[in-house]
């Protein structure tokens, strides 16, 4: 067994919620927990996905006791700082990039997710916006509004795959950003706030612009 102590920093240090867990790992787990990490810094992946990828690679079998997101989200901090230099700067710059998305859609109550939220996001990264609204139609006349260009991504068998995608662009990333805006009704809101990364976690799963502008303070 190897033990993997959490220690996930406060607000100011990029992470969405603060606590300190001591967690014991097999070493498969570990292996997981590795490769996961490296996935979502080489490929951009978000964690359940980097994940499930990993335990693939490693061919094990899906109902494996899996290390804990929180664990690959904190292995993956440790692999940000031995082997990306700006990362803090890219993160910030894709932080700022939903910030404006956010101001811009504040109509729809957006609630950030995803490794930009928690701190885990690469200049390969996606941005994540859960959007709350009547309809899904009114963003849809709202981006029109706004003069701002979407797409409808192929859903296929996924009932939560995200409902528009658009591009945002920043000076400090060398390619333009996907933002996928997903609607939900505005009755889910408050089970969107409550909502913790995994069962057990501190880290919540969103956060809505006062949230994401209080972890970008130095």
């Amino acid at each position: 067994m190897i033990l993997s102590r959490l220690a996930c920093n406060r607000l100011g240090h990029g992470y969405a919620s603060g606590m300190d867990r001591t967690i014991f790992l097999s070493d498969r787990q570990r292996e997981v927990l590795v490769l996961a990490a490296r996935l979502l810094r080489e490929r951009g992946l978000e964690l359940y996905a980097a994940r499930e990828a990993a335990a693939l690679q490693l061919h094990l079998n899906r109902h494996i006791d899996l290390p804990k997101l929180e664990a690959v989200l904190q292995e993956a901090q440790t692999q940000f700082r031995l082997f990306v230099p700006d990362h803090a700067e890219v993160l910030f710059a894709l932080r700022q990039l939903a910030a404006q998305w956010m101001m811009r859609l504040a109509a729809f109550t957006p609630l950030l997710q995803g490794g930009v939220w928690l701190g885990a996001a690469t200049e390969h990264s996606s941005i994540y916006i859960d959007l709350y609204a009547d309809s899904a139609k009114d963003v849809e006349i709202a981006l029109l509004n706004m003069g701002i260009d979407y797409e409808t991504p192929d859903l296929g068998d996924c009932a939560d795959a995200p409902l528009l995608r658009c591009y945002g662009h920043s000076s400090v990333l060398p390619r333009p950003v996907p933002i996928y805006l997903q609607a939900h009704s505005r009755q889910q809101l408050r089970g969107a706030w409550r909502a913790r990364l995994e069962p057990g976690s501190d880290l919540r799963l969103r956060g809505d612009a006062a949230a994401l502008a209080a972890i970008m303070q130095p």
